[in-house]
């Protein structure tokens, strides 16, 4: 209760030491600095226009204050499950070779090697499609891997998800 009573007291001096007609007259006149330059330096916000590039490194360099020095652009986007796999089936679909008149003379790993070929350039023409994507929201890299000791956690910078084994690790 008295820390209040102080308070109260300290602040009513200021507020009345503020409005008084000694300080107004003092603040009025002419002195020789100019208040205009510090005045566009509070109305200009220096983060406010920064490149993607820019605001990524100012991102490793906190995050490596916080992590340590092993910390690694992801370059390969995280693509949706469902988009892979709904992919995978119309590639398999339209690429799939016809069989010939001896279905006998066509060798099963030359089939699997087809198909993982036509599913390893569709994955990478949506990988593309949405590094594309990213960069045109103003995201330079799809994420970033950190390593704190044994421990991998990766950090999809889109929607900030955090993908890590170790709960505690996850959870900062």
């Amino acid at each position: 209760m008295m820390n209040d009573g102080i308070a109260d007291a300290v602040l009513a001096v200021l507020f009345t030491v503020e409005s008084s007609p000694a300080a107004v007259r003092q603040s009025s006149s002419k002195h020789s600095h100019n208040h205009t330059d510090q005045l566009e330096q509070r109305k200009r916000n220096l983060h406010a226009k920064n490149d993607p590039e820019e605001r990524f490194s100012r991102l490793c360099m906190f995050l490596e204050a916080q992590f340590g020095p092993s910390i690694t652009p992801l370059t390969r986007p995280k693509l949706p499950s469902s988009l892979i796999n709904a992919s995978s089936i119309t590639t398999k679909a339209a690429l799939e070779p016809k069989p010939k008149s001896d279905p006998a003379s066509l060798s099963s790993s030359s089939e699997d090697d087809f198909d993982d070929d036509a599913d390893a350039d569709a994955t990478a023409q949506l990988e593309a499609q949405e590094l594309h994507r990213l960069t045109s929201l103003g995201i330079p890299v799809p994420g970033v891997e950190i390593r704190v000791d044994k421990h991998v956690a990766r950090v999809w910078l889109e929607t900030l998800e955090v993908e890590c084994e170790n709960r505690i690790l996850r959870e900062r």
